[in-house]
């Protein structure tokens, strides 16, 4: 569907995004928006330059960027792990962060423990390879 601008529920739709993200990555100044009232909207065009569309609908070739930033959000699912497991996994995880990964980019690490089902959530936003050193440390932590 074409529109001049869109919500950003239409767009977690369009990229099958959820709408948080979406809006992070409003925030974060990584997709463009325009103030609406209070709420803001997503230009075509700029939604085309977020997703490396270009300004039509069709998708077209763009030359890489030098120094581009990759951004990664993931979420990873621990079932079957007891609530001291988990206490120690979110201080080590967290503390590890402190907010920021190595090139001083923004890191963010959430944790949600389901106390009834013995499982552990944590969600991870920030650079590829901070995120990927957090997983590697997930996968070790939950091996042990």
């Amino acid at each position: 569907m074409y529109k001049e601008f869109y919500t950003a529920n239409e767009v977690a739709e369009l990229l099958g995004l959820h709408v948080k993200t979406v809006r992070n990555h409003v925030l974060a100044g990584r997709l463009k928006s325009t103030p609406f009232g209070k709420r803001y909207r997503i230009a075509h065009k700029d939604l085309m330059a977020f997703t490396g569309g270009g300004e039509s609908d069709t998708q077209t070739s763009v030359p890489p960027m030098a120094g581009a930033r990759v951004d990664v959000t993931t979420v990873v699912q621990i079932d079957g792990v007891p609530r001291a497991t988990v206490d120690r996994m979110t201080t080590m995880l967290t503390s590890t962060t402190r907010g920021r990964d190595d090139n001083g980019n923004h890191l963010r690490v959430e944790t949600r423990y389901q106390p009834d089902v013995d499982r552990l959530k944590v969600v991870i936003s920030g650079g590829a390879a901070s995120t990927a050193g957090l997983l590697s440390m997930i996968a070790t932590l939950a091996a042990q």
